[in-house]
């Protein structure tokens, strides 16, 4: 995909994000961690334009601080009421997320340079994960249906950017991999912002039924 049309697609998810939410009247803080979230994922957008450790490692570090505001505002959705997440299912919870750590450190350390670029591929791979298990407690924590779109984003975030590690740090190659990365992460955003947006009004319509 061109630079200039790559450069525009997630501004043109934030506006439309920005006037959904807008719509409604959900909770500033809301809006304002998935604004930023897709802040920072349009400028690793623009830094993965160049090419180099440096433009890799700075796009790297700005997705994973995108990442670390879409947990922040998932963990702000469970948090929301009271939470339908028994101790049980939570441990079970937790347990999945530490396995699947220790898979994913384990993919990392066989298949990444064992180079500098090592550590922070490992701490990006594992925000992924959290990514991903932050949008499954905001989900049994709140039974809403449209945070499985939030998960099945994260899932599609996780998907393209393995394959980017595919094609940089392995000789693996098959078909059509460059040609899935960027549809992949486009339905990965759009997914987690309307899952957001859409959890975010369910909450807003069920606190705006008044209490009989």
């Amino acid at each position: 995909m061109a630079p200039i049309p790559k450069m525009l697609i997630v501004p043109v998810i934030a506006l439309c994000a920005h006037m959904a939410f807008r719509a409604f009247g959900a909770r500033r803080k809301v809006v304002n961690l998935t604004l930023t979230a897709l802040f920072f994922g349009w400028i690793g957008d623009i830094l993965l334009i160049g090419s180099g450790d440096l433009y890799f490692l700075t796009g790297m570090a700005s997705f994973l601080i995108g990442h670390i505001f879409y947990v922040r505002c998932f963990l702000m959705l469970a948090h929301t009421g009271e939470s339908m997440l028994r101790v049980a299912k939570r441990r079970l919870l937790l347990i999945l997320y530490l396995v699947a750590l220790a898979a994913v450190a384990g993919l990392v350390f066989w298949f990444s340079p064992k180079g500098f670029l090592f550590v922070p591929v490992l701490l990006y791979a594992f925000m992924l994960i959290t990514l991903i298990f932050s949008t499954l407690y905001a989900y049994g924590s709140r039974k809403i249906d449209w945070l499985l779109l939030c998960t099945l984003g994260a899932v599609l975030f996780t998907f393209s950017d393995a394959l980017i590690a595919i094609g940089s740090f392995t000789d693996i190659r098959f078909a059509l991999r460059e040609q899935l990365v960027m549809p992949t992460y486009i339905a990965a955003q759009i997914l987690l912002v309307a899952g957001i947006v859409m959890t975010e009004r369910r909450i807003f319509l069920r606190d705006a039924v008044p209490a009989t």
